[in-house]
């Protein structure tokens, strides 16, 4: 039963981690896309900056989630579980 909570929780957050991913990076398209229509320099720069800003922070997530099913396999994470059991 503890073993299948821990599974469920785990799952839980992969499909968080996973909607996070899929926000930023629709967030980071609509940057790419305000950086090329922009023509003020400082405003490129902070689009600029604020796009970097949000893929480091893409990346930090991706690794979380690789860490992530690192341990449910050590659990023995199964992908029929759903956010839901809980």
């Amino acid at each position: 039963m503890r073993q299948s909570i821990r599974q469920s929780r785990l799952i839980c957050i992969a499909e968080e981690l996973a909607l996070e991913i899929f926000y930023l990076q629709r967030h980071i398209e609509d940057l790419h896309t305000k950086l090329c229509e922009s023509n003020s320099v400082a405003s490129r720069l902070r689009i600029y900056e604020e796009t970097v800003f949000l893929e480091k922070t893409k990346e930090r997530i991706e690794s979380k989630m690789v860490a992530k099913s690192h341990l449910s396999v050590q659990v023995g994470w199964s992908k029929s579980h759903v956010c839901n059991d809980l």
